[in-house]
Formats: C-alpha cells, structure tokens, sequence
C-alpha cells in the first residue's frame, strides 16, 4: 500500500459509525473515491463534508444541513440554462419541472449528445458542461448534472452517497455503492435516482419519500402505486432488486451538499477510465481494491484467509 500513501489524510475522516464493518465499508469507499477524484476535485469536496445519516443527524440533516437559498447568477453557465430552457417549460409545476430533468438526464439527452467514446470507456470528473457530452460519467458525475440543473431551474437539490456493504458470507466481496439525488420538491426533500435507473417513491398520502424514509421503511419500494413503476419505465421487480442492492439495512447513506455557483473552485482535469479486460489501467484498479479491501478489513480483526 506504499504507493497509495497519499490517501492517509483524507481516509482519516471518517464519523463515528458503531459497526466495525460498516465503518471499514466507509474506510473503503473513500480509497476507492480518492483513487478516482484527487485533492481538489468537486467529488473529493463532497466525501470531505459529508454527513452521515443515523438517528443522531436525520433532524439536522433534513431541516438545517441543507441552505435552500438559490444562489446562481443567471448567466453564469449558460450551457446550462439553455438546457433548462428547453428541458423546463412555462406553466410546469415544481414536481413537473423535477420530473422533466431527471428524465432528460436519464436517458433524453442522448439525442443531444451521441456517445463519441470508444466503447467501455468513460471520463471522470468533468464539469458538468461537459459530462452529458462525454456519455454521461459515472454516477457522481450524472448525480452532479441533476442537481445543477436543479438549481439553475430554481430548485434546491444536493448529492446522496449510499456506501456499499461488505459479504462475510461470500469471502467478505463488497455489494452496493452509489451516488444519487434529493431535491427539495412540494415543500420537503425527496429521493430519486436517475443515474442507474429511474427511481423515486411516494408515501401513501402521494408525498415524496427521502432516503431516510426508504432505508427506515424498505416495505415502502416494494407498495408503490402501478402508476410509479410504469412512470419510472420499470417494474416492481426492479424496484426491489435496486432496494435490496443499494438502500437496504445493511448500507449506510450520506448526504452533502453542492452548488452549481461553487464550480470554480474545482479542479475539473478529467480521468479516463477503461473496463476493457487487456487495459492495463484496470487490472492495476482491480489490484489497487483489492489491497485496500485487505487493509481496511484486516485492520478490524477480519483475518486474510478469509477474504477473496
């Protein structure tokens, strides 16, 4: 672990978390980020402040964390309002205007923006100008895009990570990992993804449900109204297989809080990533998790022979 040296500082911070395995599951996830988004990048940024979600910090966390004061200057990123333009029309109501984006970051604006890239390959840490452009990036990068949008849109909006989980039953191989959005619609925040999968709930009385609510209720995503699924183009079958995967009992989510006014203090030079088998790029990544997973887990007591 010589080379990865560099990480020590940053690995440091992590909350106080009572599980030895959720908390090295945190520990893991913040090598595996820094590996991708270095010291000065908007994504390292957001795992510095963030805040984990547990009994203690839901109060703050869904009344204070968050300012809801908009503070774009129209005509700062107008490759961003032109998008809003065309994505938000006159007349729409909040929840009509948050819906629009998401389905154009979904999938809409491939029609803007064919994928140039050779296949299996995606670029990291891209303004977000530019990341619909570069075939959308991974989910940090598509999460950004929607809360900017949000926000030049008039809408409050801020990042969600929900960290994966370790599989003592399966030599202790990790599960889950994802980065997603709330949005502060019809007076309270709410839940959606639209990076993996379009994803959202609603409570019985057709509120919007947060992360807290489906992470203290998941019976919630398996008793959605037909009419959810069918909007969010799925089924209910998906909807349980994207619970069980990312916003079960066993993962812990965060949530942080990002500006579409902060992007100049970013350092926005971008990281190519290749998942071709003969990349020499990954199978130094694929080495790179594997040395990391040892070390967090080995230094809560997990011995080595265990873990694949």
């Amino acid at each position: 672990m010589a080379q990865y040296d560099w990480l020590r500082p940053y690995i440091g911070r992590v909350p106080r978390i009572d599980d030895p395995l959720r908390q090295a599951i945190y520990k893991l996830g913040g090598m595996a980020s820094a590996y991708y988004y270095p010291p000065g990048t908007a994504d390292w940024d957001q795992k510095a402040k963030q805040l984990v979600l547990n009994e203690q910090t839901v109060e703050y966390a869904y009344t204070k964390f968050t300012p809801l004061e908009i503070r774009y200057q129209p005509g700062s990123r107008p490759v961003l309002e032109r998008l809003v333009a065309r994505i938000v029309k006159p007349g729409m109501s909040e929840r009509e205007k948050v819906m629009a984006i998401l389905k154009y970051c979904h999938g809409g604006y491939k029609a803007d923006f064919p994928n140039p890239l050779p296949p299996n390959t995606i670029f990291l840490n891209a303004r977000e100008e530019e990341v619909l452009k570069l075939g959308g990036g991974q989910c940090e990068d598509r999460s950004r895009v929607i809360i900017c949008l949000c926000q030049v849109a008039g809408i409050p909006a801020r990042l969600v990570a929900v960290y994966g989980y370790f599989c003592p039953e399966s030599g202790y191989t990790t599960r889950g990992g994802h980065a997603i959005v709330e949005i502060f619609v019809d007076g309270g925040w709410a839940f959606f993804d639209s990076s993996l999968m379009d994803f959202y709930c609603l409570h019985p009385d057709g509120r919007f449900a947060t992360l807290w609510d489906i992470l203290r209720n998941p019976a919630l995503v398996e008793n959605q109204p037909e009419s959810v699924y069918r909007d969010c183009g799925t089924t209910r079958e998906k909807f349980i297989w994207y619970r069980d995967e990312y916003v079960n009992s066993r993962a812990d989510g965060t949530v942080s809080n990002y500006g579409v006014w902060d992007d100049w203090r970013y350092d926005w030079n971008w990281t190519r990533i290749c998942y071709d088998k003969t990349d020499p790029g990954r199978v130094e990544r694929r080495k790179f998790n594997l040395e990391c997973r040892i070390k967090v887990l080995t230094e809560i007591g997990v011995p080595r022979e265990e873990i694949k």
